[in-house]
């Protein structure tokens, strides 16, 4: 015991996986052996400081502080530099981008022209009863905080927002520069369904693959698909803007263009993966005619059913990364070159 007693001490706050690998060498206690409560008080004190320093290295504030850095009227992102010039629109959803808008806002408030965020129902007051106002946007900021996708599901609300979003997005000139937030949930709160295809439509679909048992990933491929703004298409809107982009990832491998459906990530047309997808759960039948008309040439979808599982695997990749913080910053000329 003494021996363990003297690597806790040693476990590093960064190091969780040391802390668990003492546990599991934690012998066992015998019948009526008389159990170390100094020790296993000590073990739950030291447990929680790292779990704590864990935490708060992947708040939103230090990881936006890293990543934007400001030399006068300078932005300087991963070694590409913006020139300063209230010039600066901000865009965000998911369920970490409130404090990442705050910080932003601290950072840059003297160029932000405007900004439209999309949040989580209830945040806000959440927030303020955890006396977490650090995390809130001060009175003033131009940067406007919308609530909605209650229960983490699309809704008009969120859908509103979304639509706001896409105007701001497509009113931007070559002067600008807008900086994008995404965060785990950016998809529920970032509904925007192409016409035909109503919201309720999109909902169901959601709903059919959720219940069936549908990863992210998976979720999140048929999504793209049938929205206007994720598969890079709020990129393509902010044309001929500068686009940096900031995501706080909450899918294992990183794997940027599924992170909220990738919105400024060029997704080049696969139109089989998503019906792929709603082969493997059986949801062909399931889904409404206008989203089905989403995949040109598959019209007969009986004719799907029996070809389908030739390109069922279609869709798979991941990129491993040790952070999973990452900023896609490159001129919207670049991009579709």
């Amino acid at each position: 015991m003494l021996k363990l007693q003297r690597q806790l001490r040693n476990v590093k706050s960064n190091n969780v996986c040391r802390l668990c690998d003492i546990f599991l060498r934690l012998p066992v206690r015998s019948a009526g052996a008389k159990l170390d409560i100094k020790m296993f008080a000590s073990i739950e004190s030291q447990a929680t400081d790292i779990f704590s320093a864990a935490v708060k290295a992947v708040l939103p504030r230090k990881m936006v502080e890293n990543t934007l850095k400001i030399h006068g009227n300078v932005l300087s992102v991963e070694g590409t530099d913006y020139n300063l010039k209230h010039n600066i629109y901000v865009v965000g959803f998911g369920k970490a981008v409130i404090g990442m808008a705050r910080t932003v806002d601290d950072l840059l408030r003297e160029h932000i022209v405007h900004g439209v965020v999309s949040v989580p129902c209830g945040i806000q007051a959440t927030l303020a009863a955890l006396g977490r106002k650090d995390m809130l946007l001060k009175q003033g900021s131009n940067i406007k905080i919308c609530e909605g996708a209650e229960n983490n599901l699309p809704d008009e609300a969120a859908h509103r927002t979304a639509m706001t979003i896409l105007r701001l997005a497509q009113g931007l000139t070559e002067k600008d520069i807008l900086l994008v937030l995404i965060s785990g949930g950016g998809s529920a709160l970032l509904p925007a369904p192409i016409p035909p295809i109503t919201l309720q439509e999109k909902q169901h679909v959601t709903k059919l693959l959720g219940s069936a048992g549908a990863t992210i990933q998976e979720l999140n491929t048929v999504r793209r698909q049938i929205s206007l703004l994720k598969g890079g298409e709020l990129a393509k809107a902010a044309y001929p803007a500068k686009v940096v982009t900031l995501i706080l990832s909450d899918i294992i491998g990183d794997t940027i263009d599924l992170i909220a459906s990738g919105p400024t990530v060029i997704n080049y047309p696969q139109s089989l993966t998503g019906l792929a997808v709603l082969q493997k759960y059986n949801l062909l039948f399931d889904v409404s005619d206008t989203c089905w008309n989403r995949w040109p040439g598959w019209s007969n979808r009986r004719c799907w059913c029996s070809y389908g599982c030739q390109v069922g695997k279609r869709y798979h990749g991941s990129k491993h990364k040790s952070l999973a913080f990452e900023c896609a910053s490159l001129p919207r000329g670049k991009r579709f070159l």
